[in-house]
């Protein structure tokens, strides 16, 4: 399983595949004999894994095992695919359900600016904070709604100052080491056409760049961010937001994304726009995740016409 999928997919995937692979081990169809396993074996491993891991978990083992068994068929080892018939519990079903993605306030985006344009220095202030480059990425981050893989892998070259514009074309993406301790990061190029944009510079996102070369050596290094982990720039995040007394005191760097997106839409952006400033590849996937706020927005100017 591991050598067919090696061939298939990039470094970061693969290494996601070692883990979903791990839960197939651990499942009634690992000591069987590949003619023998039918539908039901295949359908027992989804449902068994259902009460225990998210339905996004357990359709990556389906999505797994598809692709192991379409290789079986196409090299002439089996004749049926006894993945194709089976079906992944509903989200109902499921024990462990899917989570609600965190998101800031308008009020708490406005809080963060103002502590990180007050204590984003490299000198400790009276009060005793001072927060780094790392706030400035932050920034970025809130004011472009880019991946933090796209903001590590994105250059000064990239930035056009006179005509406002930042461009999107490639990622930094990470893979664990051979031996399995810490991580090797690479370079790679979107896995859609919609990754590839360019987006607007607003005048928050030019300060912060304006901000970060100013630091000593950000201007010699070709890329903005100049460390490739961006655990440094997590932990920092959390400080701001309790610093700030945010009404989320901890997340993920990419909840500064779906922060963006959302005050776009609560704003009354198409979702066209928005799908194409966050590089979707179909339109579909940001109504999927925004589609309650744009009901929210819908409902609230009904009510400004009553």
């Amino acid at each position: 399983m591991e050598n067919v999928r090696r061939k298939e997919v990039e470094a970061s995937s693969y290494s996601r595949n070692i883990q979903t692979k791990a839960h197939i081990e651990n499942s009634n169809i690992w000591l069987m004999s590949i003619s023998d396993i039918t539908v039901r074996d295949i359908q027992k491993v989804l449902d068994d894994k259902s009460k225990e891991m998210s339905r996004s978990s357990v359709n990556k083992i389906k999505f797994l095992l598809n692709i192991f068994y379409k290789y079986l068929c196409k090299e002439g080892l089996i004749e049926i695919n006894p993945v194709v018939n089976t079906i992944v519990p509903s989200e109902k079903e499921v024990s462990v359900k899917k989570k609600t993605s965190k998101t800031l306030s308008e009020e708490d985006v406005k809080k963060i600016f103002t502590t990180v344009e007050k204590y984003a220095t490299t000198n400790r202030c009276a009060e005793g904070w001072f927060y780094g480059d790392n706030a400035w990425l932050i920034v970025i981050l809130l004011t472009t709604g880019l991946r933090i893989g796209e903001l590590g892998a994105l250059t000064w070259g990239d930035i056009n100052f006179d005509k406002r514009e930042i461009t999107i074309s490639k990622s930094l993406a990470r893979k664990k080491r051979e031996e399995g301790i810490g991580w090797d990061f690479y370079e790679k190029t979107p896995k859609t056409e919609a990754g590839e944009r360019v987006i607007p510079l607003s005048e928050r996102t030019e300060k912060a760049l304006k901000n970060l070369s100013t630091y000593k050596g950000r201007r010699k290094s070709t890329r903005i961010m100049k460390r490739k982990d961006p655990s440094n720039v997590t932990r920092t995040l959390q400080s701001i937001l309790k610093h700030s007394e945010c009404s989320v005191q901890k997340m993920g760097l990419h909840g500064l994304r779906h922060t963006y997106a959302s005050l776009l839409v609560a704003k009354g952006v198409p979702m066209e726009a928005v799908s194409y400033v966050l590089g979707h590849a179909s339109i579909s996937i940001t109504q999927d995740v925004y589609i309650h706020l744009t009901k929210q927005v819908a409902a609230k100017r009904v009510m400004d016409l009553i």
